[in-house]
């Protein structure tokens, strides 16, 4: 702002110490003082000055309270007093350099001087202001000078020469320093404006010990004591004194005497980016600078925002900053534990400040401090978000459904009202989980909301299952002594607008209630054969345990059971005891085909998927149901909905993956495309969605393709995208640059695959693997992650033959590697125990061996790769990460693919793929009790192997995969298999070995009597001249001829085949959870582009 807008109401604050000029009284001559606001966002009308300028541009100044005129004395000289007057006086405001102190700094000078401005002698409070001249520039410093003799004193009756490296920066008055240990030397500083004090300026702000060098020409040093002094006591030295000093700058408590306090969620809010939290929390810093001298302090807190705090020297000042969470989805995990952590827990929880600016005045000069950042911590609040609980259980559904009910009485910390939306939970009593609990509250009016600081207590929740047994649970919460403990999985609130989901928090001690156990209302003595009693009393009187076995034998009777308690045990039936029960009378059959969670449940063993229990997915089981059913509608028909083109923006290498709706593809950044050196990855849901069509094709050109970059050469990956978020990345650096025996340090880096970072649930991020002989080409990684564990198989240069180059989970404890020199099929156990750190691990010996078709004697193995989409699941870890799909396909069902590459006497290669399900091999496995652990000092027995006749015809399925594409191997998920015909452009086909759809199919078809009636045909082929597929179905005995085998490889597993009548010019093709992906090459067989087809009306994860 220039002089010439100055017309109106202003505040006027002091530059170095930022006080305000006040007009405390209305008295003539009332001097104007400078004070310390106790808030500096308040400014009350003493403090409130009005311009009015002239045609001569200067300017009259009035208090707006008092309306008194503001003057000094008719011919002020330095020091001379500004005071409050009935008559008005004229005033200079001159604007200041804005690169030396800054934008809207000014002067104000006397009327008939332009010497002399306003300012103020200190920072302390209520401090007249007067005239002194401008170009005097103070700074008050404290000097260390230890080496004197202590109990004298050292006069200066000249000034000091102040020096900072070997240049004059300003001139020192000290009238007299009586030396001792603890005293240091003060001293006032006339700066000289020379680029060498700005240098000066600029450390004191910087460092906090500065060496300047003090030179006098003048001095007397005598005894304190006036009885010691000798008679010349008053000599006046007249030689050159230099003395380095330590000065010291003090500026270093912005990093020591910083603590936050009191955080305050207060509500939510929205900007032109998105929707945000915002709080507030206490930010108290006492600066302990010994210079006069303040600071325009800009903190930036992490995850917050800025604000302009007022630091005064030498005292505690306390701010209140507002802060803005930014959304959590995908959840960002820093700020997710900060608000899980600080509500229900009292630790010091770590809080990182960004100081992004500290500006200070010093001799009218304005400096300001590079950014540095200040470890801090705020402490929690250790509230119980839970207060209290009310336990209802009912000897009825207790004993027929493990049910019990809750109601939890929660309390809100916040200042701002929260509806909760989701919740799951485990009831702990007495360190025993006795019930596990999810509940969704409704939205919108339906919801649970609990106001600002209050409490409130929750619907009675009655969907909650019994884990411990009934006697066990029932004694539990009778007893009278007991706590509840909470353990919340997963929580979803939201504050307005805001939405926090994942919460995850522990409560302990939390009290309780239950109104007794009595029967179940309306139920009379007769009804529970004539005994009248609670299970309360049953249970706390060992006598009448009698009575529960009688009410629960009684009750277990199908008459009295209602539909829903029917339908909820029926489901548990696996689908030919179904089929049965439809037989057995009407009741029982209306139930199965009208009851909709069976019918949902029924479907999806018939698909072979299983239901998304994630609060992601908010369907109805109706919803899911339709959806379901349209699944397997549009899979059998090939009925493609949105087909989206989505090109690949970078010189692809040979790593890829393709699983739970993510496409990873590598980059090569080598001339030659070998290698790769960097990651790249694109969510195909989000791909479909920013599509644009374009002459009737959709295509995907601004695809958000997300980067991983190590920095090293990339040999493999692993992904665990729907557990962990998890890709773990094998990187391989030689010992030296031109290492003669390929010498190199094999890594695995574990990263969040949504944020690119170090994944923080890993104890270490880099995990060194070994140091082996490594030549990209010659050697292979191979790496899968299955909950916890993470299998890496490595194939360095070595003398002996290759046995492994593949391998693949069977379940979570157990592997399944094909064995090239064998022949067969190995799997092994894997030990879960935690090895002692340091100890080499153990090796893995197979449980059994599979033997694979005989080959010619001439005849062998090159290679075997296997895959098996999805990949385990950890019993009761669940899928943390999947997305909004109602269900995905269950991997125990799944099929595995083995792609082979055999050597034929001719030196011709030979390509063969086998299709077998996971659960088929996994019944190969002898029981662990039947396995006989050799002793220390024994060899370990041979594994029993068992003959292809033996176990593989009625379990397989073989292929001769010479004419078709076998180079990418993720062309299953689930139980389908996709290929393509040997014709260019080629057909699509897709083959379901799911058995129980190939039964619906055949009976739908009329081939099948019945959905429950054997296979007996060998080949149907269904065409209708309408349809643009072609179904066929292969149920008998099928025979591989090759030159490769012994004889004919057999092979019955039955399977149907789904061909579009359409060619397509795709080179390849691959298949994922919902979607079909036609791969498009370039001149160097590099992917191009990617062609999504999407199955149904689904939503990738």
């Amino acid at each position: 702002m220039s002089t010439n807008n100055l017309s109106g109401v202003f505040t006027i604050t002091n530059l170095q110490f930022h006080n305000r000029a006040c007009l405390l009284k209305d008295d003539d001559k009332e001097p104007i003082t400078c004070t310390i606001p106790a808030d500096m966002s308040t400014v009350n009308a003493m403090e409130q000055w009005e311009l009015t300028p002239t045609s001569d541009h200067r300017y009259s100044i009035k208090n707006v309270h008092f309306e008194s005129n503001i003057t000094t004395d008719i011919r002020p000289t330095s020091s001379a007093t500004v005071f409050a007057s009935r008559y008005r006086a004229w005033w200079i405001i001159k604007e200041m350099d804005p690169a030396t102190y800054g934008p809207d700094t000014y002067s104000i000078f006397s009327r008939d001087s332009s010497e002399l401005c306003w300012g103020v002698r200190d920072g302390d409070s209520e401090t007249p202001s007067v005239e002194h001249g401008l170009e005097r520039r103070n700074i008050s410093v404290e000097i260390e000078w230890t080496d004197l003799p202590r109990d004298h004193i050292i006069e200066f009756p000249d000034s000091l020469a102040v020096l900072y490296h070997g240049e004059v920066i300003a001139d020192a008055e000290v009238d007299e320093y009586k030396t001792s240990a603890d005293t240091p030397l003060r001293m006032s500083l006339h700066a000289r404006d020379t680029p060498a004090f700005t240098a000066f300026a600029s450390s004191i702000l910087c460092d906090d010990h500065i060496q300047v060098t003090l030179e006098a020409h003048k001095f007397r040093f005598y005894p304190r004591k006036s009885v010691e002094r000798p008679a010349d006591w008053h000599y006046v030295y007249e030689a050159l004194l230099r003395k380095d000093l330590t000065f010291e700058a003090g500026l270093h408590a912005f990093r020591e005497n910083v603590a936050l306090s009191d955080l305050k969620i207060l509500s939510s809010g929205s900007d032109d980016k998105e929707t945000y939290l915002e709080s507030s929390v206490n930010v108290s810093i006492f600066n302990t600078s010994r210079f006069s001298c303040a600071a325009d302090l800009a903190v930036g807190v992490y995850f917050g925002n800025t604000k302009e705090l007022h630091l005064r020297r030498q005292n505690p000042d306390v701010h209140e900053l507002k802060w803005r969470f930014r959304p959590m989805n995908p959840a960002n995990q820093e700020v997710q534990m900060l608000l899980e952590q600080h509500f229900t827990t009292k630790q010091q929880l770590p809080v990182v400040i960004s100081v992004e600016n500290i500006s200070a005045t010093i001799c009218g000069r304005l400096f300001n401090l590079p950014r540095f950042k200040i470890n801090s911590h705020i402490a929690g609040l250790g509230i119980n978000l839970v207060k209290h609980v009310d336990v209802h259980i009912g000897a009825f559904g207790l004993l027929t459904q493990r049910k019990v009910s809750f109601e939890f009485t929660f309390s809100n910390p916040i200042n701002a009202p929260l509806e909760l939306c989701d919740i799951e939970l485990d009831v702990i009593v007495k360190g025993i989980r006795i019930a596990n609990v999810k509940h969704h509250f409704g939205e919108n009016s339906k919801s649970f909301r609990i106001d600002k600081k209050g409490e409130a207590k929750s619907p009675k929740i009655s969907n909650a299952y019994l884990v411990a047994s009934y006697l066990k649970t029932v004694q539990l919460v009778t007893d009278s002594s007991a706590c509840l403990d909470i353990e919340v999985k997963s929580a979803a609130i939201k504050i307005d607008q805001y939405d926090l989901q994942g919460l995850t928090f522990n409560m302990k001690n939390i009290p309780f209630k239950h109104p007794g156990l009595p029967n179940e209302a309306g139920r009379g003595a007769k009804e529970f054969g004539g005994v009248n009693t609670s299970l309360q009393e049953c249970f706390q009187n060992p006598r009448r345990k009698g009575d529960i076995l009688f009410i629960i034998k009684y009750e277990m009777n199908l008459v009295n059971l209602p539909p829903e308690l029917l339908a909820y045990i029926l489901a548990y039936l696996p689908l030919p005891g179904l089929a049965a029960c439809l037989s057995v009378n009407r009741r029982l059959h209306d139930i199965i085909v009208s009851d909709v969670l069976l019918q949902y449940i029924v479907e999806l063993r018939a698909a072979g998927v299983e239901n998304n229990s994630s609060p992601s997915c908010r369907l109805t089981i109706a919803d899911r149901l339709r959806m379901l059913r349209q699944r397997e509608q549009a899979w059998e028909c090939l009925e493609f909905g949105r087909i989206t083109s989505i090109p690949v923006k970078h010189n692809p290498s040979g790593i890829y993956d393709l699983t739970g709706g993510l496409f990873l593809l590598g980059e090569s950044r080598s001339p030659t495309r070998t290698g790769t050196n960097a990651l790249h990855f694109v969510r195909l849901q989000s791909a479909i969605s920013v599509s644009t069509e374009s002459e009737g094709e959709h295509i995907a050109a601004d695809a958000n393709w997300s980067g991983i970059d190590l920095g090293a050469n990339i040999v493999d990956i692993g992904l665990a995208v729907q557990e962990h978020d998890l890709i773990a990345i094998v990187t391989y650096k030689y010992w030296t640059p031109m290492s003669p025996d390929f010498m190199a340090a094999i890594d695995v880096h574990l990263m969040k695959l949504s944020s690119g970072k170090y994944h923080p649930a890993a104890s270490q991020g880099t995990i060194h693997v070994a140091d082996i002989p490594f030549a990209p080409g010659y050697c292979s990684v191979s790496v899968e992650i299955v909950g916890d564990t993470m299998g890496i198989l490595l194939n360095f240069l070595k003398d002996e033959e290759v046995i492994y180059n593949a391998f693949a989970f069977l379940a979570p404890d157990v592997i399944v590697a094909p064995n090239i020199e064998n022949n067969t099929l190995d799997i092994c156990r894997i030990p879960l125990g935690n090895e002692p750190e340091g100890t080499e691990p153990s090796a893995l010996v197979p449980a059994c061996r599979l033997a694979l078709p005989p080959l010619q004697a001439n005849c062998v193995w090159f290679g075997i790769w296997c895959r098996s989409e999805p990949n385990p699941i950890v019993p009761g870890s669940g899928a943390l990460y999947r997305g909004s799909n109602p269900f995905y396909s269950d991997s125990a069902e799944a099929i595995m693919l083995f792609n082979f590459m055999a050597v034929d006497a001719l030196q011709i290669m030979r390509l063969f793929s086998m299709v077998v399900h996971r659960s088929s091999l996994l019944a190969q496995l002898p029981p662990l009790a039947e396995v006989e652990l050799p002793s220390d000092d024994e060899e370990p027995a041979l594994p029993p192997e068992i003959e292809w006749d033996a176990w593989g015809p009625p379990l397989c399925r073989w292929f001769d995969t010479n004419d078709l594409s076998t180079r990418w191997i993720t062309t299953t998920c689930g139980q389908r298999y996709v290929t393509q015909g040997p014709q260019d452009p080629a057909t699509i086909m897709v083959l379901d070995f799911n058995q129980k759809a190939i039964h619906r199919s055949l009976s739908r078809r009329g081939f099948l009597h019945s959905p429950s009636a054997p296979m007996q045909v060998r080949k149907v082929l269904s065409s209708d001249p309408d349809s643009d597929v072609t179904v066929s179905y292969e149920i008998g005995g099928g025979e591989l001829e090759s030159q490769v085998f012994v004889s004919p490889v057999k092979s019955y597993l039955p399977y149907m085949a789904v061909t579009k009548k359409k060619d397509y010019e795709y080179n390849s093709v691959m298949l994922d959870e919902g979607v079909l992906i036609g791969l498009q090459l370039d001149d160097e067989s590099d992917i191009e582009k990617l062609v999504v087809h999407s199955i149904a009306p689904l939503t990738l994860g």
